[in-house]
């Protein structure tokens, strides 16, 4: 052979060897497209998972003053914006009825004290009455009958005393009475703060709360300092969340603008009758069930933010679990007849055999999910959708071609 030819046989033979090795590695990549399904690699990336909770601003201290008596108001002595003291008075009721129940219930009371040292005064009598007769009955000069006689009628006189002090007793609880509601016609400030709102005018009839009716509320109070974010966080977001974390809160009354605010606290009860169902994390029929989360804003400047204004609170997740890697969110399946809790990825091998893999998962943003139970570099099978629908788990560690 000559020299010549054996040099292109030789190019020859290198030429079919790198065809089929490129012919080879590229198997896995066009086995997807020869059976008509898309896939994706799993891969380490920077996963950011945001928790919203939708919430309202409010002061650190707030209170909403209202009466505990039923009258008409008589005058308002503040205004919104107005400086207050502890104790200051705030609104004057009409006190004309109840001053007329605190003379009468003086009066049952004078009244119940002349008939109390009365009875004292008939019972001391009839004491001495009967002491005179038991010395006259030794000499024979009464009978029996009238010393018995006698003796009752000093226990009928006990029995008057008993009642008058009673009544006396019912009267000064009645004065008591009536004179704690007459205090209660002036309306007091229960903290020192500023006046956030007069909710009533000269004219109109307070009315006390009861454990069935939401009473009138008179004025609000609020101490201007902290201002809070009360948000309701889904249960299933809860767990995720932690006391000192930092978010966001964004304003759609002051065109989206974004303040600092740090959590302080988180309820340990459910508020179940909130139903905003606004955690990112919620499951369905869970959104119903959230708990109250307390954000204090950090910014100095809160310029512009009112108390009772809507806002959204974000918390940015990010991604720190060793060892997970991430593929896209349509790849991951519930596992057939698993708990809910339970997913599966349908893994490519490098020779295009489907099998499906178990993976527990990690955060996940709009696009990507973070699992664990596949390595970097692994390829799952990410749809279309009627593909992924035919596929079936019921085989774990079978292959599917």
């Amino acid at each position: 052979m000559s020299r010549s030819r054996l040099i292109a046989s030789l190019l020859l033979a290198l030429v079919f060897v790198i065809g089929s090795v490129f012919l080879y590695s590229s198997k896995s990549e066009d086995a997807a497209a020869k059976i008509g399904y898309q896939s994706a690699v799993a891969k380490s990336r920077d996963i950011v998972s945001t928790i919203i909770a939708d919430g309202k601003v409010e002061f650190e201290s707030q209170v909403a003053v209202s009466s505990e008596v039923i009258s008409k108001v008589e005058s308002v002595l503040v205004k919104p914006g107005d400086v207050v003291t502890k104790g200051q008075v705030l609104v004057l009721l009409d006190d004309k009825q109840i001053k007329a129940q605190v003379s009468q219930s003086q009066f049952s009371l004078d009244a119940g004290r002349s008939e109390a040292a009365k009875a004292r005064v008939m019972l001391e009598l009839a004491k001495q009455k009967l002491s005179r007769m038991k010395g006259l009955i030794d000499r024979h000069y009464i009978s029996q009958d009238d010393l018995e006689t006698q003796e009752n009628q000093v226990l009928q006189a006990k029995q008057s005393l008993r009642t008058a002090i009673a009544n006396q007793e019912l009267a000064r609880a009645s004065l008591d009475e009536s004179q704690e509601l007459l205090r209660k016609t002036v309306i007091r400030a229960p903290i020192a703060g500023t006046v956030l709102s007069v909710d009533t005018t000269a004219g109109e009839t307070a009315v006390p709360s009861t454990q069935s009716f939401a009473g009138t509320a008179l004025v609000k109070i609020a101490k201007m300092g902290q201002l809070l974010i009360k948000a309701d966080v889904g249960e299933a977001d809860v767990n995720r969340i932690s006391i000192g974390e930092h978010a966001k809160v964004y304003f759609p009354a002051l065109n989206g603008v974004a303040m600092n605010a740090r959590l302080v606290r988180i309820a340990l009860a459910a508020d179940t009758n909130s139903g905003n169902g606004t955690g990112t994390g919620a499951s369905p029929g869970s959104g119903s069930v959230n708990f109250p989360a307390t954000f204090a804003l950090t910014d100095v400047d809160a310029k512009g933010i009112r108390t009772g204004m809507s806002c959204r609170v974000e918390l940015a997740r990010r991604n720190g679990n060793e060892g997970m890697v991430s593929v896209p969110v349509q790849a991951i399946r519930p596992a057939a007849g698993g708990a809910e809790d339970q997913f599966i990825v349908w893994k490519i091998s490098g020779g295009g055999e489907i099998a499906p893999v178990k993976v527990v998962l990690g955060i996940a943003d709009d696009t990507y999910q973070e699992v664990s139970g596949l390595k970097s570099g692994d390829r799952v099978v990410t749809g279309p959708a009627d593909f992924l629908n035919q596929l079936r788990d019921d085989r774990l560690g079978h292959n599917r071609k």
